[in-house]
């Protein structure tokens, strides 16, 4: 008796412990009700209503609203029409200012798969699609059509009804290069730094278990993998390979019924054909091994804003590991590098690669930074002399993308994002008022200080050489610019300074008066290159009309994409991919030039899809449905017998009102 007694009070106080340890580590965030993210601005929402998809938007982001309208009307036709599908489901735009401003919305945070994620991982729920600023109108379009298409494919293999979801989603499984690949198919035309990953994974083997792909190697091995296809059989095949997975539940009968060959044998042939087209290059190319920063990076890692101090022998760099990154401090005559900042965390969530975003002060005794903490930006004073950090909050910009200092150190010019546009601002530190250069929708990027702080150099993507304000979005070139501004005089009408033909221009870096080095993709591989800016006489009336151009020369002639680069007097920085490894490099300065000739040419194949990238013959702008003041008939779930409206009828019930 006395020993049941003792096993009883042990079984009893274990049970006791056991309840009070699970009250002591219980999560709330694992309740399905009752939760919100914390949100450092409490977002007043408007929308507009369209016939195909409504936009929601917030303060200060009617701009970002627009734009998506004004991309999204012709996008979601030229899809359709690919794809051969009509879309039933109304889509509903959720646009946010900025990348924060989405990771602090309550967008998946109740989901049947995972209730206990974070911000920032769900993007599509449904039909509802978030989308997400970043300074870059390609980067929108991207976001925008890969989720239209995520909406028809699921559409087209799911249908509409939930229960339909739930049922074929367990029938239905597609590897992740599968749908992930088709979007970005879709959505993206075949970029450099596209090719420079692919080129890596096939020339790694990283894409030889293909079905076992995950994250961007499986975007990316699908990405080309739907070209191949496109390529070698033709886009119209596309929609009957998604018909049949869709009738036969199978991904191989589908791809053995259309194109006559088993995925397994298209799967060789497809790496087979880049193996060769990339082996082919790199006979002719070369990829840089002295003068490394450092002698080893860590896989894992991404090294981005590699920037190099006008004075010294320092440099500062930026890592980043699923959004924990630190700013280091690099001395290249120990050949050490030591931590300034640490910020974020290990999440699975989007990262944000903008921030940190790196600039030394002139003087090169300042290091200076601006971050974003709290949904706010702050600039940082780093003094490396000192270890002396300092911070400033900087006020009326929803994002800073890039900014430089003036050869006095006084100033400082930027890209920066306000009011859904990304434009060029000249900053005064001393009294910290901005100067406001260009006012549109194009995006103006990588502003630098030349010729004495005279003029601006920057790359946009602007049809016009004047400087207008534009209300409302407009179509921009598919190719970024180099473009100078007079900013002594004020003058609106910007001189072209970059001449290479259906080619990106990049990360100008002025050298010397009308001098400057730029990177660009005009090989289908991002080199850099070397520019003289000059002028002539045009013709001759009342006064001397002059016509200005740029001599431009290939000085690297690289394996791989340079993604970075920064330059003081005698040195040049400059970071590479390869092997799946980011590389920094450190070499001597040099306007010693390639024959062009030499270099090979992996662009121009695109040209085969320029009627699929093309938009649809313009069309009437639909103009927002009038809406009556009450909207309940929209959105509330009760039901009136009396006068019942099926889904598809409210839009035109509501116009007949």
């Amino acid at each position: 008796m006395k020993r049941f007694f003792s096993q009883f009070l042990q079984c009893f106080f274990l049970v006791l412990f056991t309840v009070q340890g699970f009250g002591q580590f219980y999560n709330g965030h694992r309740m399905s009700f009752g939760k919100n993210r914390i949100q450092y601005h409490v977002p007043i929402w408007n929308f507009y209503r369209f016939e195909q998809y409504d936009i929601y938007y917030h303060q200060e982001g009617e701009g970002i609203a627009r734009y998506v309208h004004f991309f999204a009307r012709d996008e979601i036709e030229r899809i359709e029409n690919l794809l051969n599908y009509q879309l039933e489901k109304r889509i509903i735009f959720i646009v946010y200012n900025s990348l924060s401003d989405f990771r602090q919305s309550n967008i998946g945070l109740v989901s049947g798969n995972d209730e206990t994620n974070i911000g920032g991982t769900t993007r599509i729920t449904r039909n509802k699609v978030a989308v997400y600023y970043e300074g870059d109108t390609r980067k929108l379009e991207k976001q925008i059509s890969e989720s239209i298409t995520e909406i028809i494919v699921n559409e087209m293999f799911y249908g509409n009804a939930l229960t339909e979801n739930i049922t074929s989603s367990v029938l239905i499984s597609l590897p992740a290069w599968y749908l992930e690949g088709l979007k970005a198919f879709i959505a993206n035309r075949w970029d450099p730094e596209t090719e420079n990953r692919v080129c890596d994974g096939i020339l790694t083997g990283r894409y030889k278990k293909f079905n076992h792909l995950t994250g961007s190697d499986a975007t990316d091995a699908g990405h080309s993998f739907w070209r191949y296809i496109a390529v070698t059989y033709g886009i119209n095949t596309i929609p009957a390979i998604l018909y049949l997975t869709k009738i036969n539940k199978n991904v191989r009968n589908a791809f053995l019924y259309v194109l006559g060959s088993p995925l397994k044998e298209l799967t060789y042939d497809w790496q087979g054909y880049y193996l060769a087209r990339y082996e082919e290059a790199q006979k002719k190319t070369s990829f840089p091994e002295q003068n490394r920063i450092l002698r080893k990076t860590k896989p894992r890692r991404v090294y981005y804003q590699l920037k190099i101090n006008p004075r010294a022998n320092q440099m500062a760099y930026v890592t980043n590991e699923s959004g924990r990154y630190i700013i280091w401090l690099y001395d290249s005559r120990t050949r050490t590098a030591k931590k300034i900042l640490r910020r974020g965390h290990r999440l699975d969530q989007i990262t944000d690669y903008s921030y940190p975003c790196l600039a030394w002060h002139p003087s090169g005794k300042v290091l200076t930074f601006m971050i974003e903490e709290k949904g706010s930006i702050y600039l940082y004073f780093y003094t490396p002399a000192t270890r002396e950090l300092t911070a400033r909050h900087f006020l009326y910009f929803d994002k800073v993308l890039d900014y430089s200092f003036s050869s006095d150190g006084l100033k400082f010019v930027m890209s920066a994002v306000r009011n859904g546009k990304t434009d060029i601002y000249v900053f005064t530190l001393a009294s910290g008022t901005f100067e406001q250069i260009t006012n549109d929708y194009a995006d103006d990027l990588y502003p630098r200080f030349v010729n004495n702080d005279e003029a601006i150099l920057f790359c946009s993507n602007r049809n016009s050489d004047t400087l207008t304000t534009e209300t409302m979005p407009a179509s921009h070139s598919k190719y970024l610019q180099l473009y100078l501004y007079d900013y002594a005089h004020k003058n609106n009408l910007l001189k072209k300074a970059g001449s290479l033909a259906r080619a990106n221009h990049l990360q100008p870096l002025p050298q010397e008066t009308n001098h400057y080095f730029f990177l660009s993709d005009a090989t289908g591989i991002i080199n850099r290159y070397y520019a003289t800016f000059d002028s002539t006489i045009s013709f001759i009336d009342t006064a001397i009309h002059y016509r200005y151009f740029s001599t431009i020369h290939p000085v690297t002639n690289y394996s791989s994409s340079i993604l970075e680069h920064d330059m003081n007097d005698s040195s040049l920085t400059e970071i590479l991919f390869k092997k799946g490894r980011y590389h920094l490099f450190s070499h001597p300065v040099t306007t010693n030039t390639i024959d062009p000739k030499e270099i090979p040419v992996l662009a121009g194949e695109d040209k085969l899809f320029e009627p699929f990238y093309k938009k649809p013959t313009p069309r009437k702008p639909p103009a927002a449905l009038s809406l009556p003041a009450d909207t309940s008939l929209l959105f509330s779930d009760v039901v009136d017998i009396n006068n019942y409206i099926f889904e598809k009828e409210k839009i035109k019930y509501l116009q007949s009102l």
